[in-house]
């Protein structure tokens, strides 16, 4: 599970880590960091000039695109 703890700061689970680096990366370069956490994941942080809203948008569709795709039809 992912947990958002502040505007700018989310705790990722492994399974969304590498779609959510790659995307937060991609839109904030330099003003993220990353630091692993032991059993919880990793932080993902940006630094306070980034548009809290713009930040939490792009890590919630991130984290949407890992998760399992139920393919069942009905």
């Amino acid at each position: 599970m992912c947990t958002f703890e502040n505007e700018h700061s989310v705790l990722v689970c492994d399974t969304a880590i590498r779609q959510v680096r790659h995307a937060v990366s991609t839109a904030f370069g330099d003003a993220v960091q990353f630091t692993s956490t032991l059993g919880d994941g990793t932080r993902v942080e940006v630094a306070p000039t980034v548009d809290e809203k713009t930040f939490q948008a792009i890590a919630r569709a991130a984290i949407a695109s890992a998760q399992p795709q139920d393919n069942t039809t009905v």
